[in-house]
């Protein structure tokens, strides 16, 4: 017996399409008994994405969609939902008001990847507060945002001048120079020490830096849609963004060590030995956050 014309027939086309119908009734329904703020439609699965990539600069989409539903609106970045604050009374309502509220951190892929969520870069909540406490009061005891830390700043700048000089009008890359220079302001304060311009090893670091800075675009596609991290090669650099960042942990190890060999608890130089020391006085505390990891 051969169909009528009446008869229906669903080819596998005709059921995905139906099932992507059913799916997205049922995703708009179960949020339609959130109390979330309005925003754009949105595809199941791809969220938003598509209407942030109209226009090459992120900031030109948001402030479009900011002139369309407010000051607080609603996007979807794949499946993860993202709440969008703009102006500046919004702003002091949810960060300052009621920043309590809204302290903790969303969990994302990359650096859920990197920190496994330790450290003041990818923690939250009370672990963040402990932490970022304990930094702003040891590095202001060690001159940061103070006015001895000029003298640094001055030393930096002469050491760059010098190197500069050196050069003898020969074409060549300041970033590195400036780069380094900055950085040993930081470091005098967080490690004690200097690393020279012509340092290979420091210099290797700043490079990895820069290149994990130059591939946040393609690592945040992940972050969006983790599966495509599951892809052959490395199209969005996030194993080189692990190799990078390892790099970095190896590094900041050897100086770590250097300074558990030559700890003196009456002789605190650094944050890292404020660190140590803190360590130290906790170390009986079962439920304390201060810990080598």
């Amino acid at each position: 017996m051969e169909p009528s014309e009446h008869d229906l027939y669903l080819n596998p086309i005709s059921i995905g399409l139906l099932f992507l119908a059913i799916l997205t009734l049922w995703i708009y329904k179960r949020q339609g008994r959130k109390k979330l703020p309005p925003g754009p439609w949105y595809i199941p699965f791809i969220g938003n994405v598509w209407e942030l990539a109209v226009d090459p600069d992120l900031r030109k989409s948001l402030r479009r969609l900011h002139k369309q539903y407010g000051d607080i609106y609603r996007l979807y970045m794949g499946p993860k939902l993202a709440v969008v604050i703009s102006g500046y009374e919004a702003i002091k309502e949810v960060f300052v008001k009621r920043g309590g509220e809204f302290s903790d951190r969303p969990d994302i892929l990359i650096t859920s990847l990197i920190r496994e969520k330790q450290g003041i870069l990818s923690s939250s909540g009370e672990l963040w507060k402990e932490h970022r406490t304990f930094i702003l009061t040891t590095l202001r005891n060690f001159g940061f945002g103070k006015t001895s830390l000029e003298g640094k700043i001055q030393t930096e700048v002469t050491i760059l001048l010098s190197d500069i000089e050196k050069i003898n009008e020969k074409p060549f890359r300041i970033l590195y120079l400036v780069q380094t220079s900055v950085s040993n302001v930081i470091n005098a304060m967080v490690f004690g020490g200097h690393f020279n311009h012509g340092d290979a090893r420091f210099a290797k670091l700043m490079q990895m830096q820069e290149e994990n800075l130059e591939n946040n675009g393609p690592k945040n596609v992940v972050a969006f849609f983790p599966f495509l991290r599951f892809l052959p090669g490395d199209l969005f650099h996030v194993k080189k963004t692990l190799r990078n960042v390892r790099y970095e942990e190896i590094f900041i190890d050897d100086l770590i060590d250097k300074h558990i060999e030559n700890f003196d608890e009456n002789k605190m130089e650094d944050f890292i030995d404020a660190f140590l020391l803190e360590m130290k006085n906790n170390r009986d505390c079962t439920n304390c956050t201060f810990t080598s990891e």
